[in-house]
């Protein structure tokens, strides 16, 4: 006699079971799957870069290379030697910039942008005590310096003018007053009047470091941070490291946009 008999769902539970397990650790996680996804873009580095300069392109010796415009229009190619290749793109009128494509080997290595050599243009400033250099450093990116008349009377404008200065305040000002300081103005110590201090690195480390205790807070050169911003209401002071170079494309565009944030 043979007995027919139907198998009980519960016997095939733990395989059920065990099938799941398998299947969920041979997949990725979401996450994983995300972080892994975009190699290419990752591998797509963004390039601030001077027009009406030579600019150095990071590109391998023996490579073959091409920089040619979003919309495929040819801008320059080579094959690199043992220095890094440079280009140089005619200067811009100020207010515009250009975007590229550097292609390395045939893949895409780097977005490019391209920006005007008065980069600052039509931005204004009141220079308060700033050396020759410093003035024709940023006059030449466009800045203009701003006169002022009565100084009262800029001080309770409803935006008051951005100043520039080569030495740190000693109280708090109303807008915005970005330092330039040179290495000798270290250490100083940071007024009890301003109530934020933020600590901030850029893309070009610098050197300035803060020390604050229940006694006292200064600045010095023996750190890397990039720039200190110091608050208090509607006072903001920006004081950059010592070797902050406005030649540096990166700083610039720092420089350019605390400006455009508080022009009046």
């Amino acid at each position: 006699m043979i007995h027919h008999t139907q198998s009980s769902p519960q016997r095939y539970l733990p395989l059920l079971l065990f099938a799941f397990v398998v299947i969920a650790l041979c997949r990725p996680s979401d996450a994983f799957a995300q972080e892994r996804a975009p190699t290419a873009a990752k591998a797509k580095e963004l390039i601030n870069l001077w027009s009406g300069r030579a600019q150095p392109l990071p590109v391998p010796a023996g490579a073959t290379w091409a920089v040619t415009s979003d919309h495929g229009r040819h801008f320059f190619s080579g094959n690199s030697a043992a220095e890094p290749p440079a280009i140089t793109l005619p200067a811009l009128p100020p207010g515009t910039r250009e975007t590229a494509v550097l292609t390395v080997n045939g893949h895409v290595q780097a977005k490019l942008i391209f920006w005007p050599p008065q980069l600052l243009a039509p931005c204004q400033a009141i220079f308060a005590d700033v050396p020759g250099d410093l003035a024709a450093a940023l006059k030449q990116l466009g800045i203009r310096e701003r006169p002022v008349h009565d100084e009262a009377a800029a001080a309770l404008a409803a935006k008051p003018p951005v100043r520039i200065r080569q030495s740190p305040p000693l109280t708090p000002s109303p807008g915005l007053t970005l330092v330039f300081p040179d290495r000798w103005a270290f250490p100083c110590a940071i007024a009890d009047d301003w109530r934020e201090i933020m600590l901030h690195h850029a893309k070009k480390p610098g050197m300035l470091s803060v020390i604050y205790d229940k006694q006292s807070r200064n600045m010095d050169t023996n750190g890397t941070l990039s720039y200190v911003v110091l608050k208090k209401q509607h006072s903001q002071c920006v004081i950059f490291s010592p070797d902050f170079s406005l030649a540096d494309i990166d700083n610039a565009l720092l420089v350019k946009a605390f400006l455009e944030e508080k022009q009046p």
